[in-house]
């Protein structure tokens, strides 16, 4: 029986996809808990000298299994690219070969991407591979190709096929807190913010809150307790040893990529670029 050509199947790729994502956000929300034997962020008071501090705590680096969920959502996001390619020759009425494939190229000397990529896209129609050579990460953003969403698919899954992600550090998206008294205000102990951590990378013991107030005025309340609400928000950030580089969400370099928010990107990619590209393909 003939195959009969449909979206379908690279929907169904993306949308596996998606729940390694979705595991991959609650685990690390389960990761960054209050629990301090199991947390990623490490409390301290000491109200000797009147101080919270609030910290990375990552002496043991990441749960291993982050690493499957991570290689998991990049396999099935480029499969979804190749699986595609398999439609696309379907759907022109060809026959896939065990060459079929969705080239990913961040260089491509002047007319020569027919001859780089003929077997890969043999059996397509002539639009579907105008728009194929359109999406390459070459054509996309000819100064950084390799910072464009479908080169980082291509890179990151490359280089879980070979080893397992290095789960660097955490990447602080926000980082904010507000101190609770019972009877009292932060100003009647003198309390102040020493630091907040800024946005981006966050290693192991970086700080991430000080705040400080007056020990003497604390002892003089009558009643001395105090809440912290602590409102942060962060990802876990992977580092590829062949590249120095990439760009955050501000566009802006660094040395890790906060993987959650970079996959987020890459499945609203595929599904709002790359799927309506080839829409007509499939009329």
């Amino acid at each position: 029986m003939a195959e009969t050509a449909s979206l379908a199947p690279v929907q169904t790729r993306i949308g596996w996809a998606r729940k390694y994502v979705d595991e991959l956000k609650e685990a690390t929300n389960a990761f960054m808990s209050t629990d301090a034997d199991a947390s990623a962020v490490n409390y301290k008071q000491d109200r000797t000298v009147g101080q919270i501090l609030v910290s990375v705590h990552l002496p043991n680096g990441f749960p291993e299994d982050f690493g499957r969920v991570i290689g998991g959502a990049f396999h099935q996001l480029r499969s979804a690219f190749d699986n595609l390619a398999y439609q696309l020759v379907l759907a022109n009425g060809g026959t896939p070969t065990k060459q079929t494939s969705f080239p990913v190229l961040a260089d491509c000397p002047n007319g020569q991407f027919a001859a780089m990529t003929n077997q890969r896209l043999a059996g397509m129609s002539k639009s579907a591979r105008a728009t194929i050579k359109r999406l390459q990460p070459f054509n996309e953003w000819p100064e950084r190709p390799k910072d464009t969403t479908l080169w980082l698919i291509h890179e990151l899954n490359n280089l879980d096929k070979h080893r397992i992600h290095h789960l660097a550090c955490l990447w602080i998206a926000t980082c904010n807190s507000t101190l609770y008294m019972k009877g009292a205000t932060a100003a009647d102990i003198n309390s102040r913010v020493e630091y907040f951590a800024s946005r981006g990378v966050a290693e192991h013991d970086a700080p991430l809150i000080d705040i400080r107030w007056d020990p003497a005025l604390m002892a003089a309340l009558p009643n001395d307790e105090m809440l912290m609400e602590i409102d942060r928000s962060a990802d876990i950030a992977i580092r590829n040893p062949e590249r120095a580089s990439f760009l955050d969400p501000d566009g802006q370099p660094t040395e890790a990529l906060p993987i959650a928010h970079f996959l987020d990107d890459a499945l609203t990619y595929c599904e709002t670029t790359v799927l309506p590209a080839f829409a007509d393909e499939f009329k």
